[in-house]
């Protein structure tokens, strides 16, 4: 997990306009037009019909779009820790009506519950891509913040339960973030950054 002498940066924190507001909207474009890619919803598994990977898109406009955020976060946090970091999962979720995530941290469990089953995940990144729905609040309850969605604005926070984080229930439109899971270890590197 994650050395707390090496980070001054307080988590969670929020980067505005990573990526501006033309190539957020070229993505909103994509995704609007490439619905289909996502699958179909499945009320018996959260994820499915709602996660469109990196390597599933299939324009290399988008996929650069989406490369060049991440390195800006990346790039931010090797700064400040001093360290590697590499991307172990990197995606776009749609979050329709209806849907919510009840608080979690990305990487550690509470003592009194199994182990968790991404422990290498130290920090979880969101950006936001759209504004036009209800709901989709990201909060923060250990830490009584709140995070509305900002279009462009990314939130970064550690994967431990000091960064304990939920979604609140989407009652209108849809929201898109990107999301990605950031580690120190290499060998659970997906993309080359």
């Amino acid at each position: 997990m994650i050395e707390r002498e090496l980070i001054v940066m307080e988590f969670p924190t929020v980067f505005e306009n990573i990526t501006n507001e033309t190539d957020i909207q070229l993505l909103v474009d994509y995704l609007d037009g490439n619905k289909k890619d996502f699958g179909e919803l499945d009320p018996d598994n959260y994820w499915k019909g709602r996660t469109l990977f990196y390597h599933q898109i299939k324009e290399d406009n988008i996929k650069s779009i989406m490369l060049n955020s991440l390195k800006v976060v990346i790039n931010k946090l090797r700064a400040e820790t001093g360290r590697q970091i590499f991307c172990e999962h990197f995606s776009i979720a749609r979050w329709p009506e209806g849907y919510d995530l009840q608080p979690h941290a990305d990487a550690e469990n509470p003592p009194d519950c199994p182990d968790h089953d991404y422990p290498w995940r130290d920090f979880g990144v969101v950006t936001f891509l759209n504004e036009n729905f209800d709901g989709g609040v990201l909060y923060y309850p250990g830490r009584n913040l709140e995070i509305k969605p900002k279009k462009g604005y990314t939130a970064v926070h550690t994967g431990g339960m000091d960064c304990l984080h939920g979604v609140t229930k989407i009652t209108k439109g849809s929201r898109y973030t990107i999301a990605a899971f950031l580690t120190y270890d290499q060998t659970k590197s997906s993309i080359d950054i």
